[in-house]
């Protein structure tokens, strides 16, 4: 098979060349094999998902209680949730928590810089067709793009924060909120009159949510990378932080075939993306725009005063460049992001200024763990402030 055209741009052209075994390519039985996984889906979810829809609230209210306490304290459940639970509680072999505690420090040392990151790594999950048809379906998503980043800001906060893959931490809990709405709405879809499956094909599939978690994976590690976190250049911190991600989709239920085992894998999987999800529809568009014209709302500026207008449009410039750099051009103009501009000046200051901070910090003891104390106390005040400003809904519960 050739190479996606994609794959000879900037970014990938070059992070490949660094990064990718020279193996990359699929063959065309490797490229079938992918592509079964559009009739794949998450049956333990989706046997949850009938159970509460047959049997109602007590189990909605079980659920929650396994999920904070524990599956063995609920009293009389019905078998699919303790089977959804016994799944959750399960540890695969190769888990390992040093390396996880590694990325979510690396992640950390980022600090609100994960902010355009995460815009960069959500806009590239727009890109994809299959994905893009249930997102529009599920809600008003480009009316209420501002208030939709957020939450799912919320989660990528909450994954990536040291200990929140715990059983009882906040990210395995969201991880485990989300793989259920998936079975919800993959059962909504499914019912509902406007989905022809003869164009649409199958709603919510294994495809998409290997293509909605390459994403921040991939983000992560260019996007830190481009502030000056020069750690990533370390093969062993990007193995770690692929890691994490690969335990997030296991938490969100990916099916165990497509969950990279490193970062090799990793790039093969992009790779097959690249081939078959990334593909822009008339959807991207409107997706994009909207998440990117919902930074007002997000960062919380009012472009009717003089000083919030000029911390916009800086703020727009940087997360705009920050986007192009982080997932090419082909793709930030198919979302509408706005072009180069001084912001790559402000991008390369952040460089500089983070390249040298962490090199200090490594020099003095003590220096990088105050530095990730420091960057944390940031990003979980400029959060909440989000998080607050935005009312957000955490619960998932919609």
């Amino acid at each position: 098979m050739e190479n996606p055209s994609i794959t000879l741009e900037f970014p990938y052209n070059v992070a490949m060349s660094l990064f990718a075994p020279k193996n990359v390519k699929s063959t065309d039985a490797q490229f079938q094999s992918f592509l079964r996984f559009k009739n794949e889906f998450d049956p333990v979810a989706d046997r949850l998902v009938e159970c509460m829809h047959r049997d109602g609230k007590a189990v909605w209210e079980m659920f929650n209680h396994a999920l904070e306490h524990g599956i063995d304290i609920v009293v009389n459940p019905p078998s699919e949730l303790v089977e959804f639970f016994r799944e959750v509680d399960r540890v695969p072999y190769w888990l390992d928590y040093t390396r996880l505690d590694s990325a979510t420090d690396l992640i950390a040392m980022v600090g609100d810089e994960a902010l355009p990151i995460f815009i960069a790594g959500l806009a590239l999950s727009y890109v994809a067709p299959d994905a893009n048809e249930v997102l529009i379906r599920s809600g008003d998503l480009h009316k209420k793009a501002g208030k939709r980043a957020v939450e799912t800001l919320a989660w990528y906060n909450e994954v990536t924060a040291p200990g929140g893959l715990a059983r009882f931490g906040a990210g395995l809990k969201a991880c485990v909120r989300i793989r259920l709405i998936h079975a919800h709405m993959r059962r909504a879809m499914n019912g509902r009159e406007d989905w022809n499956r003869t164009l649409l094909g199958n709603p919510i599939h294994q495809c998409i949510y290997v293509a909605t978690i390459i994403p921040f994976s991939l983000a992560s590690s260019l996007g830190a990378l481009a502030l000056g976190h020069v750690d990533v250049l370390s093969s062993k911190k990007r193995g770690d932080i692929v890691n994490l991600w690969r335990y997030i989709g296991y938490l969100v239920g990916v099916h165990p075939e497509l969950q990279p085992a490193d970062e090799s894998d990793l790039w093969r999987l992009v790779w097959l993306q690249m081939h078959d999800a990334y593909k822009m529809d008339h959807i991207t568009p409107m997706l994009g725009g909207a998440l990117f014209g919902a930074l007002p709302e997000i960062l919380g500026k009012d472009e009717s005063t003089f000083s919030g207008m000029v911390t916009l449009k800086i703020k727009r410039s940087y997360y705009g460049n920050l986007a192009r750099i982080i997932l090419g051009n082909r793709l930030a103009d198919a979302l509408s992001f706005p072009k180069y501009s001084i912001g790559i000046v402000m991008i390369a200051a952040s460089f500089l200024k983070n390249a040298s901070v962490n090199l200090v910090a490594k020099l003095v003891p003590g220096g990088q763990e105050s530095v990730r104390r420091r960057q944390m106390r940031r990003r979980k005040i400029i959060m909440s402030s989000i998080i607050d400003r935005t009312n957000a809904d955490l619960s998932f519960v919609r």
